[in-house]
């Protein structure tokens, strides 16, 4: 299965701060966001390649491409960033065999850099019209455009991170233009955070330079 997504990503050391945590809870729109369950992910990184994340995660095998990346800025509230445009590839293996998958890929002193990252994520998800206005999903028909906001704790070689993520998938028709009028239509209404393009950027180059 091929996925195009366009994603707006901040990484900082440490865990959650308490108001971002709020701003998150609280007063973003809708219920109370989903929170998953905590989980472990298998990054297998390619040196010097931060267009290429691949992963295992959650009985699947993920290859994501960024195929490029644009920068973002909002005056008010104070917030900027790069969006990149990422095309996701998955192949799914049989449930029973997942630990052995798990164990073989992740026994210690094989060759090839690989980090395991555990992640303890919540998200809230949004339907999107094409003038970048946000809505409750609902539980009808699949929404032709849907906004993600995910916040996630990360724990790297015993170091807590925390990451925000803005992302938005589906027909792909002005999707670049309705996502930039969805963040600026979230964020405006709903501002409380200051996030800065250096520290914006996807979990490849995270991976490889946050040692």
């Amino acid at each position: 299965m091929t996925k195009l997504t366009l994603e707006l990503r901040w990484f900082y050391k440490g865990a959650a701060p308490a108001p971002v945590q709020r701003w998150y809870s609280d007063k973003l729109p809708g219920d109370r966001p989903q929170k998953e369950k905590i989980r472990q992910d298998l990054y297998f990184i390619v040196r010097d390649r931060e267009d290429l994340g691949l992963k295992l995660s959650r009985g699947k095998l993920e290859l994501k491409h960024r195929r490029e990346s644009q920068p973002f800025s909002l005056t008010e509230p104070r917030l900027s960033g790069l969006t990149e445009v990422w095309i996701k590839e998955e192949w799914r293996y049989a449930k029973e065999f997942l630990q052995d998958v798990d164990l073989a890929f992740g026994k210690p002193n094989l060759s090839g850099w690989r980090v395991e990252v555990h992640k303890n994520r919540s998200m809230r998800k949004y339907a999107v019209d094409a003038r970048g206005n946000v809505a409750d999903p609902g539980k009808g028909e699949p929404a032709e455009r849907l906004l993600k906001v995910e916040l996630t704790n990360l724990t790297r070689h015993d170091r807590p991170w925390w990451t925000l993520c803005i992302e938005i998938s589906g027909e792909p028709q002005n999707l670049p233009e309705i996502f930039a009028l969805a963040v600026r239509n979230l964020l405006l209404q709903h501002p409380g955070l200051t996030l800065h393009t250096d520290h914006s950027y996807g979990y490849p180059h995270w991976l490889i330079h946050s040692l």
